[in-house]
């Protein structure tokens, strides 16, 4: 009998932390179970012929820096398009490697989160291509490098 008792105590205290294990481990929430980022639906497209390809801003991530050429931009003002009508939005058309990772994706993203430029068009270069279309899209938020899920504001431009 003493025997039991001694192990009743242990028992109970192993079946408590596996109890507060299971309430922790379906209760747990944060970034494991958020995107990394999140795009709105925009219903606008761009049309180009792929000899402007060469004059857009290009994103490279290796070095989180956009370039146009091979140069590297100190800014993207320049390159932000507005088309006529109320309803268009100021955008950024922008290019990105084709081989580019989701992860790569992800920081363009946050480098234009951070230039306060919601409204991008991608294109993915290729050769050879006769017509480049690509829909414009809104960054609603995007997680930073910090697991931070950053909502994207946008700066005024004029």
């Amino acid at each position: 009998m003493k025997g039991q008792s001694k192990r009743t105590p242990l028992l109970v205290a192993a079946a408590v932390v596996l109890v507060a294990a299971n309430v922790w481990w379906f209760t747990r929430g944060g970034a494991h179970d958020e995107a990394d980022f999140v795009l709105g639906a925009n219903t606008e497209g761009v049309i180009l012929d792929p000899a402007s390809l060469e004059q857009l801003p290009a994103y490279e991530p290796q070095r989180d820096v956009w370039t146009v050429q091979g140069k590297t931009l100190a800014s993207l003002d320049g390159y932000i398009r507005q088309e006529n009508g109320p309803a268009s939005l100021p955008y950024l058309l922008a290019a990105l490697s084709p081989q580019a990772s989701t992860q790569d994706f992800r920081a363009m993203l946050m480098s234009l989160t951070d230039r306060g430029i919601c409204n991008f068009a991608l294109v993915q270069m290729e050769a050879q291509q006769k017509e480049v279309m690509a829909t414009v899209q809104h960054i609603v938020s995007v997680r930073d490098a910090s697991g931070v899920l950053k909502p994207c504001k946008a700066s005024p431009r004029t």
